[in-house]
């Protein structure tokens, strides 16, 4: 903006030509004139003015004197920072001068500061009045500030009514309100390229000067983008860095920031939340998280909390920390443990400590294991403590692995420990550990005990009846507060592992007898399952026999039913181990294609019966069918059907076994071939009548009915004497 003035002649000019610069404040007039001075050098002199200085201040270090009462401006061109000085009492100017009002943009040096604030940050603009304001938040939109919330503000205008943490002011920072935690201040706005030509032009400096001039002018902005780009380059490299570090911690770790958006998803929160981190940052966290509860609780502020939750079938500890601008988020499995106890983990599992079984590995049909494998199926889903207790070789470890492997702690270790094999001392340190020097030949750094090793994971304490008193009261305090003491140590250690105990005693005898602490049995048997003999479940005998021989290293042999028929009257002290080792005998030692009677092991191959036992003898067994229904048997012998009921049990007894069903549509197909010709009708009769007296379980649905063991007796004594 050009003021035309009447023309007049000027006195003589010095040598120089000279520009004054007049503005209002002592902080735009340096920075101008430090503008100018950089872009036009020494090829005219300026001068500033500073519209509010007074006498005590002098110049202040300004080129020119300050303007401290209505005084003349003389100059070849006179510079005005802003319109509004052409209206100001202070401010006279000779007529013969020539005006120019600046165009003036924001100050470009400090502009890498606004653009390395996120996008949406809401920003406090602050100026002296509310135009001078809005003119900077156009000036700054107008040349890409655009990725922020401005809010205006000048001293008695109102504050925002969320709270804003910057403010951007230029120069006027005594006038940022309280509270606010950073203050941008990017000074004075400067003279724009096109007042700097302009001045060129009123001079009439040659094509060249202006060249040079324009280039200066590009210098600065080029300075500010390789700025910029040092900048950015550090910054990738630090979130590079920041990345790795983070990718690299055991937890899953998330950053939202105060709109909302997900800011940091690690890696290990990738596969934890099995989300990928592309599809996550810069999205809004109610888009990310998809448990209602979970994203209640992060979303819900306030101090640091930790809370547990079921998310993609894992249960985490989630704890929320609290930011300046938004909140971050660890996400830890339950079982999740450190560096160090991995390291123990690996060892662990290289040394086998795993289990190997489920409950796909348990085998049979009988109605006794199936109750039994049900039981354990529903108590593997909590966490609380199993007793196990069933005759030696029914299968306590299978079944404790299977309960492991059916938890939520199945990726943990399983330690399994059988008391009945290491002395009082040696269970003690491998129990709990033991410090440095706690005993001779104790190892340098001392050892971590079982119950430390198994964090995460689940503890199998074998043959419970065979651990000493002292040991019990050192087991208990264990169970009751998850915290061990090493051997020689001082320090209390948590620890975080279910336990499966199992004994073929009977601990409550053992009670009675001072030998047990009552307590410790109620802290074991909080959940129980008790596993049946192989006297309990004989027609699971052809089964496991099966898939002994399957298994074994043996050539391929099949078993004579006649074999069979024998096995049945064996007590089977040793259970199903002791079936184990019969097979393995009869492979041994057979000869032909198929084991006969002749491969069968004589009387002292078997286990007899302990002491203490109080098991039905194997006649008793045999005999107790018959003696315990006689007077149906009596009723069928009297109607001829005896034989009907028979046959027809020991067709759903080989139904049964070779995996065929047992509906009655079948039944009354096999039965025909038999010379029993039955309807369908008539054999749910005789199902009804039998299944009263307990010689079989009627079954909906495919698997059909199953022989109760008084049923898989009955038929055993009918293949006997036959």
């Amino acid at each position: 903006m050009t003021t035309q003035h009447p023309p007049v002649v000027p006195p003589a000019r010095p040598h120089l030509l000279t520009l004054a610069l007049v503005t209002g404040t002592r902080m735009t007039c340096h920075a101008l004139t430090h503008q100018l001075t950089e872009l036009l050098g020494d090829t005219i002199r300026i001068e500033g003015y500073a519209l509010d200085a007074t006498p005590e201040d002098g110049s202040h270090g300004l080129e020119g004197p300050a303007l401290v009462g209505p005084q003349k401006v003389r100059a070849d061109l006179v510079l005005l920072s802003t319109p509004d000085l052409l209206e100001h009492p202070r401010l006279q100017v000779e007529p013969w001068c020539a005006l120019l009002v600046a165009k003036r943009v924001p100050n470009y040096q400090h502009l890498d500061r606004l653009l390395l604030l996120p996008a949406g940050t809401d920003v406090l603009l602050v100026n002296d009045v509310e135009e001078t304001a809005s003119d900077l938040r156009e000036a700054l939109q107008k040349i890409g500030i655009d990725h922020l919330h401005f809010h205006l503000y000048a001293p008695g205008l109102p504050l925002p009514d969320r709270p804003v943490d910057v403010a951007v002011t230029p120069g006027e920072a005594e006038l940022v309100p309280p509270g606010i935690a950073e203050i941008i201040d990017i000074g004075p706005r400067l003279l724009d390229i096109s007042t700097v030509m302009e001045i060129f032009s009123r001079f009439a400096f040659p094509d060249e000067d202006k060249i040079s001039v324009s280039e200066r002018y590009m210098q600065k902005i080029v300075q500010l983008g390789k700025s910029l780009a040092d900048t950015t380059r550090l910054a990738t490299r630090l979130h590079r860095q920041l990345k790795q570090v983070l990718d690299g911690v055991h937890e899953g770790i998330l950053a939202v920031d105060h709109m909302g958006l997900v800011t940091v998803f690690n890696e290990n929160l990738e596969h934890l939340a099995r989300v990928p981190a592309t599809a996550a940052v810069k999205k809004s966290l109610r888009h990310v998280i998809a448990v209602p509860e979970l994203l209640r609780f992060l979303a819900a502020g306030g101090e640091e909390e930790t809370q547990a939750f079921h998310v993609q079938g894992r249960d985490m500890l989630v704890t929320r920390i609290p930011q300046e601008h938004g909140f971050i988020a660890t996400f830890k499995t339950l079982h999740d443990v450190t560096p160090h106890e991995k390291r123990w983990r690996r060892e662990l599992v290289a040394r086998g400590h795993i289990a190997k079984h489920t409950f796909a590995d348990i085998l049979g049909t009988s109605p006794a294991i199936e109750a039994a494998r049900h039981t354990a199926q529903k108590l593997a889903r909590t966490d609380l403590p199993v007793l196990i207790e069933g005759e030696s070789g029914t299968g306590k470890e299978l079944f404790a692995a299977a309960i492991h492997n059916a938890s939520a702690r199945a990726k943990g270790p399983f330690l399994a420990v059988n008391f009945s094999a290491l002395s009082e001392d040696l269970v003690e340190s491998e129990l709990f550990g033991y410090e440095e020097g706690a005993f001779t030949g104790a190892r340098k750094g001392g050892k971590p005990g079982l119950f430390e090793q198994a964090a995460g994971g689940t503890i199998f304490l074998d043959e419970m009846g065979d651990i000493s008193l002292k040991i019990q009261a050192r087991l208990l305090r264990v169970l009751q507060e998850k915290e061990v003491l090493r051997v020689g140590g001082h320090k209390i250690i948590p620890v975080d592992f279910r336990v499966v105990a199992a004994t073929n005693k009977n601990l409550l005898q053992m009670i009675e007898d001072g030998q047990f602490r009552e307590d410790l049995y109620h802290r074991l048997k909080v959940l129980h399952v008790k596993l049946p003999s192989l006297r309990e479940r004989a027609g699971d005998i052809p089964i496991l026999a099966k898939h002994f021989m399957d298994h074994s290293s043996f050539r391929p042999l099949s078993i004579l039913a006649s074999v069979y028929d024998k096995l049945y009257k064996y007590p089977w002290y040793g259970n199903v181990r002791e079936l184990k080792n019969t097979i393995d005998y009869m492979c041994a030692v057979c000869e032909g294609e198929a084991v006969g009677l002749m491969d069968i092991p004589n009387e002292s191959f078997f286990q007899r019966a302990p002491a203490h036992s109080v098991t039905t003898p194997p006649s008793a067994l045999v005999d107790e069918p018959l003696q315990a229904s006689e007077s149906l048997w009596r009723e069928l012998g009297e109607m001829g059907e005896r034989d009907l009921s028979l046959a027809l049990l020991a067709v759903i007894d080989e139904r049964k076994r070779s995996g065929a069903s047992t509906g009655r549509r079948s039944l009354s197909l096999h039965l025909r071939e038999l010379g029993f010709h039955l309807s369908e009708q008539q054999i749910r009769k005789k199902m009804d009548k039998l299944e009263e007296a307990g010689y079989l379980t009627k079954t909906i649905g495919r698997s059909g009915s199953t022989l109760s063991l008084k049923g898989q007796q009955i038929v055993t004594v009918k293949r006997t004497h036959t």
